[in-house]
This record gives C-alpha cells, sequence and structure tokens, in this order.
C-alpha cells in the first residue's frame, strides 16, 4: 500500500472531509461520539443544500428549525438571545 507524506511544517492548510458512505437509520444509537454526530450532521446539511439527496420541503423545514435550536442552545450561555438575533440579522 501506497503512503501519502505531507509536510505540514510550511504552515499550509489541510482540509479533511468526513463523507457519509452509508446512512443510518438511527443515528442516536449507531453513532455513539458526539463529535461523529456532529460531523454526520455536517454532512447531511451539505448534502441537503447542495441537493445531493432529496429532502421533502416539509422536512427541510423542521430539520432548519432543529438547526436553529441547536445554535441557540450553544450560544443562549454566552449571548443573550436579542444579541444572537442582531448577529442573525447582520449576516
Amino acid at each position: 500500500m501506497d503512503q501519502c507524506k505531507v509536510d505540514v511544517s510550511t504552515g499550509a492548510d489541510i482540509q479533511c472531509w468526513f463523507l457519509v458512505k452509508f446512512y443510518p437509520e438511527d443515528v442516536s444509537e449507531e453513532l455513539i461520539q458526539e463529535i461523529t454526530q456532529h460531523l454526520f450532521y455536517l454532512q447531511v446539511k451539505q448534502d441537503i443544500i447542495a441537493m445531493d439527496i432529496y429532502c421533502q420541503p416539509e422536512a427541510s423545514v423542521l430539520l432548519a428549525s432543529y438547526a436553529v435550536q441547536a445554535q441557540v442552545s450553544l450560544l443562549q450561555s454566552k449571548l443573550s438571545l436579542i444579541s444572537w438575533l442582531k448577529i442573525i440579522r447582520t449576516h
């Protein structure tokens, strides 16, 4: 097997991609580590946005609401909801 060697000491940016090969039926049971669940979420989100996988409009709205709820709960301890909404409006 060939090995790929990269000199990372040069300060070059390296990107690694987590790609989903199989979609589990129950993510909470089959993906145990939080980082794996997060990477899975990011991949599915990107696939839906890029229209690589089909998602019904109603399901898309529901998934988007879950994503906003997750972001709000993470930021709530650091920012008030009003501050967070001001940040969203500027983007």
